[in-house]
């Protein structure tokens, strides 16, 4: 039995043996999509007070009104401000720039000018 002579390793050739590897490539960018899909933001839950303040705000609002309103869109709570489209009490919608909102999804609305 002979000795082979190893061969000296470069400082950059052993650091490569000690880095982190995947064994399944692309599975961390998978786990974070999936991350992603799973995450859901809990919905506006409003006192009273709030609640009150906001159907105000709402039986006051005329088409052309520049409104604030925060919302949740069904995975996240949502901000928009823009022109009042129109309010519709029997549907129990808003209308903001195009947007459609619904009042019970509204956790927070905020007339910014009125229209005249």
């Amino acid at each position: 039995m002979g000795y082979e002579k190893r061969v000296k390793m470069s400082p950059e050739e052993r650091a490569k043996q000690f880095l982190p590897f995947s064994a399944v490539r692309g599975l961390e960018e998978a786990l974070e999509r999936k991350r992603q899909e799973l995450f859901v933001e809990v919905p506006h839950v409003l006192c009273p007070d709030a609640e009150e303040e906001i159907n105000d705000t709402l039986n006051n609002l005329t088409k052309g009104d520049v409104v604030e309103v925060e919302f949740y869109d069904g995975v996240k709570n949502s901000l928009i401000s823009g022109s009042v489209d129109i309010v519709r009490n029997k549907t129990k919608d808003i209308v903001v720039n195009g947007k459609v909102i619904r009042f019970e999804v509204i956790g927070y609305l905020k007339l910014i000018e009125k229209k005249n």
